[in-house]
Protein backbone atom coordinates (compact mmCIF):
# COMPACT_ATOMS: atom_id res chain seq x y z
CA UNK A 1 0.00 0.00 0.00
CA UNK A 2 1.50 3.33 -1.06
CA UNK A 3 1.57 6.17 1.44
CA UNK A 4 0.71 9.62 0.10
CA UNK A 5 1.61 12.95 1.70
CA UNK A 6 -0.69 15.85 0.93
CA UNK A 7 -1.62 19.36 2.01
CA UNK A 8 -3.48 18.07 5.08
CA UNK A 9 -0.38 16.22 6.25
CA UNK A 10 1.78 19.31 5.68
CA UNK A 11 -0.71 21.31 7.75
CA UNK A 12 -0.36 18.85 10.64
CA UNK A 13 3.45 19.09 10.50
CA UNK A 14 3.26 22.90 10.41
CA UNK A 15 1.00 22.90 13.46
CA UNK A 16 3.38 20.72 15.46
CA UNK A 17 6.39 22.86 14.53
CA UNK A 18 4.58 26.16 14.91
CA UNK A 19 5.25 27.14 11.30
CA UNK A 20 2.98 30.04 10.36
CA UNK A 21 2.90 29.29 6.63
CA UNK A 22 3.16 26.38 4.20
CA UNK A 23 4.45 27.07 0.72
CA UNK A 24 3.42 24.53 -1.93
CA UNK A 25 5.98 24.54 -4.70
CA UNK A 26 5.87 22.50 -7.88
CA UNK A 27 7.13 19.26 -6.35
CA UNK A 28 7.35 19.86 -2.61
CA UNK A 29 6.08 21.61 0.51
CA UNK A 30 8.22 24.19 2.32
CA UNK A 31 7.80 25.26 5.95
CA UNK A 32 9.86 27.86 7.77
CA UNK A 33 10.07 28.27 11.54
CA UNK A 34 11.77 31.38 12.96
CA UNK A 35 12.84 32.07 16.53
CA UNK A 36 13.56 35.79 16.49
CA UNK A 37 14.59 35.88 20.17
CA UNK A 38 17.52 33.54 19.47
CA UNK A 39 18.01 34.65 15.85
CA UNK A 40 17.50 31.09 14.55
CA UNK A 41 15.49 29.60 11.74
CA UNK A 42 14.68 26.18 10.37
CA UNK A 43 13.42 25.33 6.90
CA UNK A 44 11.78 21.98 6.24
CA UNK A 45 11.18 20.79 2.68
CA UNK A 46 9.09 17.68 2.11
CA UNK A 47 9.21 16.03 -1.32
CA UNK A 48 6.32 13.51 -1.36
CA UNK A 49 7.37 11.60 -4.48
CA UNK A 50 11.08 11.40 -5.31
CA UNK A 51 13.09 8.73 -7.04
CA UNK A 52 15.44 7.30 -4.43
CA UNK A 53 17.69 5.03 -6.40
CA UNK A 54 15.42 2.56 -8.19
CA UNK A 55 12.45 3.14 -5.90
CA UNK A 56 10.12 6.04 -5.29
CA UNK A 57 9.72 7.48 -1.81
CA UNK A 58 9.50 10.59 0.33
CA UNK A 59 12.48 12.88 0.85
CA UNK A 60 12.70 15.29 3.79
CA UNK A 61 15.33 18.05 3.73
CA UNK A 62 16.08 20.21 6.80
CA UNK A 63 18.08 23.44 6.69
CA UNK A 64 19.19 25.04 9.95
Amino acid sequence: MAVTFGKGDATKVAKVLGAPKITKLEDHFRLKVVNEEENRSLVLEIYPEEMLGKEQGMLVVVYT
